[in-house]
């Protein structure tokens, strides 16, 4: 779905060159069609939004049905146990919001219209940009070995296979 909806970028992309700066820059040009860079610009804002929601939702969803299962036993408890969840579970919420902040700078970048006039040396813009991939590459580290859980069933698997 991702590459369907981004399939219309690689096409539009242009090279130009730069005598004045003496560089070669491949830019996406979407001048001729005003739709199309709306269009883009939604796409790049769902892609942000849409992975962060389910994220967040269905963190917020482990957290309140643990904690009516376990009000159901014990009765009269539900705001202590939904406290319990959340404090047992804090670990996914501050992963999350680290995911956020991570791909703040891509989303930015993204978004940011026309070129940007830079110093030879583009590596400050270039490397915020790739610190939004940091939350994808290290996808393992950050919700796998943070949770004591996952980190135990990991173990356990790795066994099973030795």
């Amino acid at each position: 779905m991702i590459i369907t909806t981004g399939i219309h970028d690689p096409i539009h992309h242009r090279l130009i060159h730069d005598e004045e700066e003496h560089r070669t820059w491949c830019v996406a040009n979407y001048e001729d069609d005003s739709r199309l860079e709306y269009y883009d610009s939604i796409m790049i804002i769902l892609h942000f939004i849409l992975p962060l929601s389910i994220n967040f939702i269905s963190i917020l969803m482990i957290i309140i049905l643990k904690a009516r299962n376990q009000a159901i036993l014990h009765k009269k408890k539900m705001f202590k146990q939904m406290k319990e969840q959340l404090h047992q579970y804090s670990y996914m919420i501050v992963s999350s919001c680290i995911l956020v902040i991570l791909a703040l700078p891509r989303l930015i970048i993204s978004l940011r219209g026309g070129c940007m006039k830079s110093a030879r040396d583009p590596w400050l813009s270039l490397s915020g940009y790739f610190v939004s991939f940091i939350p994808s590459a290290l996808f393992f580290f950050v919700f796998v070995l943070s949770s004591p859980l996952y980190r135990k069933e990991f173990t356990q698997a790795i066994k099973r296979l030795r």
